[in-house]
């Protein structure tokens, strides 16, 4: 018998966990994702959306970050 299993969380990682795990600088996997989302958000075929807002981190430094 086949089950299907929902899953009501989503899967998220940091850029900072993404970067640790390819081996690649923070600064260039921020790089990426700039280019995917800008690729994403230039797709009329595609509803999505996306929100700039700003963090700081802990010692004090504010970014930018854009949530999808």
């Amino acid at each position: 018998m086949s089950a299907i299993i929902a899953m009501t969380a989503a899967l998220s990682m940091t850029s900072k966990e993404i970067a640790e795990l390819t081996g690649k600088t923070h600064a260039h996997v921020m790089r990426d994702i700039r280019a995917m989302v800008d690729r994403l958000e230039a797709d009329p075929d595609l509803d999505f959306r996306v929100e700039t807002t700003t963090y700081t981190d802990e010692g004090g430094a504010e970014y930018s970050a854009r949530l999808c």
